[in-house]
This record gives C-alpha cells, structure tokens and sequence, in this order.
C-alpha cells in the first residue's frame, strides 16, 4: 500500500522546487513530533535524490532539565541514523534582556543566526525548517488581531530565501497520526499546554472553535495565505525609495512617500523599523505616522520601547531616543562645561583675536556688565533677547525659526545667560547689551564646540 503522506510530500517538494536532485539540505531539528516528521520525509528522500543532510538543534535553555533531553534525544536519533549532527545552546532569555525583545522573537533570532551559521559553514544550500499548516493559520490570525501588515497577515512563506518548509501542507493532525502509524518516537514540549503563550491560547482555545464552523480551517487559511502572498510579491515598487538611512535614523522624504501607495510604504517601512529597532510595525503605528505626513513641523510620535516619529520640515525622522542631559549647568570664566552634545568655555583675555572673522562658534563679551558666573541651559517659551544688528527685542522661538532650525532643536540648543539674561545664543548671535565697547576693560572669550 502506497504512503500517501510521502508522496504527498515528494510532489509538494517537486512542484515548489523545494528540494532538488544533490541538494545539500540543513533540518532545523527540535525534537518535537514536526521537525521529526520533516526529518524522517527527507531520510526517505534522501537515495532518491542523493540528497546531503545535516541537522541542527539549538537549545534554548528555556525549559532546564527537558531542554537537555531534547538535545540529547537529537543528538542519539542522529547518531543512530548516521546523520551529522549540530547543536548550539543559547542562554535566550538573557538575550532578550540584553537586545530588549521577547523571549520568542530572541529564540527565533538565536534560531535562523545558529541555522545559517551552520549553512555558511558547511556550504549548504538549503535550510529546512518544520513549520506545518497549523502553524501557518495561527500566524495569520495573529497576525490579522495584533493589526499587522498584510505581507504579515499573508502567513508563514513556502520559501523565504535559502529557507524552505516542506511540511507546511501538513497539517498537526496529520503529522500525529503518521508518526504513530510508523512507531516513531519524539519529544514532547511541556509548554505547549500552557495557554499563557498567545500561540498555545489559539491553538487550545480558538482554533478549535473555528473548526467547528469548518473542519478544513487551517487548509483554507493556508490557500488564502498563498494567494495573497503572490499579491504583494506581484506589487510593483516606486522607481524612487522616500527612505533612506541616515547614522542610526530612518529618514522618509516627506514628498516621495506622499506618492508611494501604502502597501509599499508599509513593506518597506516595516522592514527597515525591523532591522535597526527590532520593532514590529503594526497598521494602526503605520496610519499614525502616515498622518505626519500632512501634520505641521515639530509633531513627535512615539512608535514604541524608546523609538520615536519626529516631523521635520522635509522628512520624518524615525530614531531611539537618546538620553541627552540637558540639565541647567553654571560655567565660571577660565572654566568650561558640558550641556547635551556641546561643550562651552569662557576664557579671560587682554585682546580680541578674532574680531571681525565669520567664526560663530567663538564671541567677546563685556566682561564689565557680567558677572563671573554664568548659566548655560536651554530656552523657555516667551523668551526674548536682542540680537547683536538686530531690530529690538526678540523672541528665541522667532530667531530659531528665522534660522530654519529643526522644531526638535529648538528647545534643546545651549544658550548662555547672566542671571535672566541671554548673553549669547551659542554659535549663533550675541546680545546686543553685552557687545564690545570702547569703554570695555574686562574682555571674556566664549567657545561653542561638540563635546567628543
């Protein structure tokens, strides 16, 4: 009697172009009942093909004692089958401390760094991983209620790269019932009755619900999946990219987005937010920052853990928010201070040496209508000064926006004063109450530059 489970599988592989005559294969190998599957489906391939094969188990340290039997029960099933075998332990929940994510995006991580490493290593061409149908429609409803984007909604991909899943058209059931059919042995992962895990939630709780109203849900999930995955691959892409990378940001250019349609801008996006910030971009972020786009400069959205949307006059700037002190700091004469990114001196001198050069980043001042100690921190709003060939009295926020400064900028740039009174809004202009004159006696120099 004909296995109709493999020939299930050797026709999914040959109509996919999964796995090809010498192909060299990495199986991404836990232990469970799926990567078991997948093992056994491609050992019974493997003449037919003269396929070379390899398996890699990585630990992830999660579940003490059973992790350490799984990795050994690999090790043994591989030893006895006379497949090389690789196995990696990770320490992932400090991994997750130290790149803040979850637990089970720094597994995943660990995952496909360890999988590929190995593929690099041994010149591979393929990783197989044992992602079933099951799988497949719980991603997709997670995906859809957390909001995500439809590449997102579009589900686990049949091929993603070197990475291929030949057992996604199996469903959990399936795999089961064959395993027990041909006596084959796997490990059992004790966390995956514990609902707590938003997988294990659907899977006990919902999915059997939905089976209910169809007993063919996962398998229908899976065909929307597929249509709507060649979808978004058969979307074209704008001949100019609105984002760049600029340092540690994400820069859109505010006019190329505005005619960019939102299915591009969001794959494009998402991606990029993913590989600086390790941060999943959902719809309703996405719309939030689509809307910048038409809002007044100077808006700020936080896009979540420290990561922020800011509103220029040409771009939105999407980067971590860094910890800047900008603390009110005293500054004595022949002393110097540090306020943010800059650092500030003032310095006693006999003579001006620099007068009539165009060098903002050095002033004079009248030492006689100063005292000794001065105040370096940021404006207030309604602050005014005189500007040195100015026309009076002036507001701070006025001559920052006549600078073009950035919104974000303005309230952050150092500006010294003397008691309430600005002396100089560093690199810029100087008072005009406390210019050079020739009835001056007491000269101080004053320096702007970027703290190293």
């Amino acid at each position: 009697m004909p296995d109709t489970i493999f020939l299930k599988f050797k026709q999914f592989c040959r109509s996919e172009k999964l796995i090809e005559r010498n192909d060299k294969v990495i199986i991404a190998l836990s232990g469970g009942a799926d990567s078991i599957f997948l093992l056994t489906l491609i050992q019974k391939l493997q003449p037919q093909l003269s396929l070379e094969v390899t398996a890699v188990h990585i630990n992830h340290n999660l579940r003490g004692e059973e992790s350490d039997n799984d990795e050994k029960f690999c090790r043994e099933l591989c030893f006895a089958n006379g497949i090389p075998f690789y196995s990696n332990s990770v320490d992932v929940k400090q991994l997750s401390v130290e790149k803040k994510i979850s637990i089970e995006m720094a597994a995943r991580e660990a995952r496909y760094f360890t999988l590929e490493k190995v593929r690099e290593k041994l010149g591979y061409s393929k990783i197989a991983t044992a992602h079933n149908m099951d799988d497949n429609s719980e991603t997709v409803l997670l995906n859809l209620i957390k909001g995500k984007g439809v590449e997102a909604v579009s589900g686990i991909p049949v091929v993603r790269g070197n990475i291929i899943r030949p057992v996604i058209i199996f469903s959990k059931s399936e795999i089961i019932e064959w395993l027990s059919k041909q006596n084959i042995r796997y490990q059992f992962d004790s966390t995956n009755v514990d609902n707590k895990f938003q997988r294990n939630f659907l899977r006990n709780k919902v999915t059997p619900l939905l089976e209910e109203i169809n007993p063919e849900f996962s398998l229908s999930i899976l065909r929307f999946s597929q249509m709507l995955r060649q979808l978004t691959i058969s979307a074209n892409e704008p001949s100019i990219d609105p984002i760049v990378i600029k340092d540690k940001a994400i820069e859109i250019n505010i006019n190329l987005a505005k005619k960019v349609n939102d299915f591009w801008l969001f794959k494009s996006l998402s991606i990029r937010i993913i590989e600086h910030f390790s941060l999943n971009l959902k719809f309703e972020i996405f719309y939030n920052i689509k809307d910048l786009l038409v809002s007044q400069p100077g808006r700020k959205i936080d896009i979540g853990e420290g990561v922020t949307c800011f509103r220029s006059r040409n771009e939105l700037i999407i980067s971590r928010a860094e910890m800047i002190d900008l603390t009110e700091m005293k500054l004595l004469v022949n002393s110097k201070t540090v306020f943010g990114g800059y650092e500030i001196s003032c310095e006693k001198v006999e003579e001006i040496t620099s007068f009539y050069n165009n060098d903002r980043s050095v002033e004079y001042v009248d030492g006689d209508k100063t005292d000794s100690i001065f105040t370096v921190r940021s404006a207030k709003k309604g602050e005014s000064f005189f500007p040195v060939n100015g026309k009076g009295k002036r507001k701070l926020s006025d001559f920052f926006n006549d600078l073009k400064m950035e919104p974000n900028h303005k309230w952050e740039h150092p500006i010294l004063f003397a008691g309430e009174r600005v002396v100089w809004v560093c690199g810029h202009r100087l008072d005009d109450r406390f210019k050079i004159s020739d009835k001056t006696k007491t000269i101080f120099k004053l320096e702007i530059k970027e703290n190293e």
